[in-house]
C-alpha cells in the first residue's frame, strides 16, 4: 500500500481544489493510505473531504516558514508520493522535500495557463517562472490541458521529458447522485416550469461574462429562456452594472455560488462557457455528465479538447458576442442527445484519471 500526500493552499471554491479533494477520495477508496495538507484549513470544498483522510493545516506566517513545516510533516507522515498544486505549493512543495531525507516523489500539477492580459495572482506568477527549475527538481508536472503542456515547454523552459497530461476528472457518481437534488431555493422558479441557460465560474475577467450577457440581450426577446450565471466574485458590481445597464434585471439571475451545482446543470436546457482562456474547463465536463448540451469559446486551455474540436459542442471565437448568440440559438434548436454527451463524460471519470495518476507514480520518470 503506498502513502499519497496531496498538497493545495486551502479548500477555495474552484475546480482545481475540487479536483484535488475528488482524487484524494479515490485514492483512499482504492485501498491507499491518504493525507491532505493546506496551509489554512478553510473554504466551501473542505466538507468535500472524505473524513477518514487525515488534514494537516501549516497555518504559516510567511510563505518562506512553510517550506520548513512542510519539511517537518513531511519527516513524521513519510509519504510515498506528494501532490502539490496551486499558488506556491509546488514551490513549498519541492523545497520542503529537498530539506527532507527520505525518500518521496514529488507530482507539482499545473492547472491555468499564463494569460498575461488579465490579472494573475503573484502565487501562480512565481509558480510559472520557476517552472523550469522545479520541473528538473520534481519527478514529473501534470499538465491538464496540451495546451498547458506547450505553454510550459516553449515559454517557460520547462523539462519536456517531465511534462505529462492528464486531464480534470468527473465524478459521475456523484454527478447523477447530487443533479437528483431540488435547486437552490433561489432557483426554486425553476423547477420543472420556466426554462434558462447556464453559466457557472468565478466572476472574474478571465470568465468573460460581458460577452456573454451582450449575446444573450442579443437573442433574448425570441425565447423563453433566462440566463442563470453561478458563482461570485471580485467583479459581480461589474456585471450587474452591464446587466442593469442592458435592461434585462428580470431575465439575467446571479444567485452566487452553489456548493452543489448538479441540479442546476440537470435543469439546464444549456451550458455556455464564454472564457477567454481555461486551464481545462471542469464544468463543461460536469454539464455532459448530467447530459447538459454545451456552447464554449475556442478559448486556448482544455474546452476543445473536452469536446473534442466541436464533436461535442460548438465551439465559437473568443469574445465574439454574435457567434456566441448564434451557437446558443442553434443549439437550443437541435441538441446533441443526453445519451451521447454523457458517454463523452465517461472519457474523464473518476477512476480512469485516478487510475493515470497512479500510473506515472509507479511507470514515468
Amino acid at each position: 500500500m503506498k502513502h499519497y500526500l496531496f498538497y493545495i493552499p486551502f479548500f477555495a471554491g474552484g475546480g482545481a481544489e475540487r479536483v484535488a479533494v475528488m482524487l484524494a477520495n479515490q485514492f483512499s477508496k482504492n485501498g491507499n493510505s491518504v493525507s491532505f495538507v493546506v496551509n489554512r484549513a478553510d473554504g466551501p470544498h473542505k466538507a468535500l473531504l472524505a473524513e477518514d483522510i487525515p488534514l494537516y493545516a501549516l497555518n504559516p506566517g510567511t510563505h518562506f516558514s512553510s517550506i520548513f513545516l512542510f519539511s517537518s510533516l513531511l519527516k513524521k507522515i513519510k509519504p510515498d508520493y506528494i501532490f502539490c498544486r496551486l499558488g506556491l505549493c509546488p514551490i513549498v512543495g519541492v523545497l520542503g522535500r529537498l530539506l527532507t531525507p527520505i525518500r518521496v516523489k514529488v507530482i507539482i500539477s499545473y492547472h491555468n495557463l499564463f494569460y498575461p492580459n488579465t490579472p494573475i495572482p503573484l502565487g501562480a506568477k512565481i509558480a510559472h517562472y520557476s517552472v523550469s527549475l522545479l520541473s528538473r527538481l520534481s519527478y514529473c508536472t501534470v499538465c491538464v490541458s496540451s495546451d498547458i503542456q506547450t505553454d510550459l515547454r516553449d515559454n517557460f523552459k520547462a523539462s519536456a521529458k517531465k511534462l505529462k497530461v492528464i486531464y480534470n476528472p468527473v465524478d459521475l457518481e456523484e454527478a447523477n447522485e447530487k443533479s437528483k437534488k431540488n435547486l437552490p431555493e433561489s432557483l426554486w422558479e425553476y423547477q420543472g416550469k420556466k426554462q434558462f441557460i447556464l453559466a457557472v465560474g468565478r466572476l472574474t475577467e478571465q470568465k468573460d461574462y460581458p460577452t456573454l450577457i451582450r449575446a444573450f440581450h442579443r437573442i433574448h426577446s425570441e425565447m423563453p429562456h433566462d440566463l442563470v450565471i453561478l458563482g461570485q466574485g471580485s467583479l459581480e458590481n461589474n456585471i450587474r452594472a452591464l446587466v442593469k445597464e442592458l435592461s434585462m434585471e428580470d431575465r439575467v439571475i446571479l444567485p452566487g455560488f452553489q456548493q452543489n451545482p448538479f441540479p442546476v446543470f440537470r435543469a439546464a436546457s444549456l451550458f455556455v462557457l464564454s472564457s477567454i482562456f481555461e486551464g481545462f474547463g471542469n464544468v463543461i465536463i460536469e454539464a455532459l455528465a448530467v447530459g447538459t448540451p454545451v456552447v464554449s469559446t475556442n478559448c486556448p486551455g482544455g474546452p476543445k479538447e473536452i469536446l473534442a474540436n466541436g464533436k461535442y459542442g460548438r465551439l465559437v471565437p473568443v469574445g465574439d458576442d454574435k457567434a456566441l448568440a448564434e451557437a446558443v440559438r442553434l443549439t437550443l434548436k437541435n441538441p446533441l442527445s443526453a445519451e451521447i454527451l454523457q458517454e463523452r463524460a465517461g472519457d474523464f471519470a473518476l477512476d480512469k484519471i485516478a487510475s493515470q495518476y497512479e500510473s506515472i507514480c509507479e511507470d514515468f520518470g
